[in-house]
């Protein structure tokens, strides 16, 4: 299992980096009646009508995407191998515990400049699983955006329900 995981993360960021690759960079945008925006920008790339895949992939350094990548794979990978060890701690502790690992605390601390990598890694993925919801989390984390209702009960309960939320809050500040 751990020699498949690890092909499937050669083969995302090998995604990644193609897109990234073939994106054009304009020198600006404009989004409204006095703002301009520079490609450097991956939030940007977040407009009304989507994504702008190629000018997000321009902005992203794909040092901080591969980084975060493997920081938080490995997170993911050694929570598996935890419970496979231990089968208890799915009970007893959870996954969650990954939230403690010092490798979701290394991308923490890269601060605001790793979201982009991390709303990216969610935003192309096909999946939505657990390595993609504690991208989302740290994303989320990041931020400091408050997408919880008023019992503190979050308004997205898996990565891919982040993004919207997450997309809204963009184009409100821009505003």
């Amino acid at each position: 299992m751990k020699q498949a995981v690890k092909v499937s993360v050669a083969l995302f960021l090998a995604l990644i980096l193609l897109c990234a690759c073939g994106a054009a960079v304009p020198s600006q945008e404009t989004t409204g009646e006095n703002s301009v925006v520079t490609a450097a920008d991956p939030w940007a790339a977040i407009t009304e009508e989507g994504v702008d895949e190629a000018v997000f992939a321009a902005a992203l350094d794909q040092t901080m995407v591969e980084t975060v990548a493997e920081k938080l794979q490995t997170a993911v990978e050694k929570e598996a191998a935890d419970e496979e060890a231990n089968p208890a701690l799915v009970l007893t502790e959870g996954w969650t515990r990954i939230f403690d690992f010092a490798e979701y605390r290394d991308v923490l601390a890269l601060g605001k400049e790793a979201m982009p990598a991390l709303y990216w890694i969610v935003y192309k993925s096909e999946q939505n699983g657990i390595y993609e919801y504690v991208c989302a989390n740290a994303l989320y984390e990041l931020s400091g955006y408050d997408f919880t209702i008023a019992d503190g009960v979050r308004q997205w309960d898996n990565a891919k329900a982040l993004l919207p939320l997450f997309n809204e809050k963009i184009l409100e500040e821009r505003k």
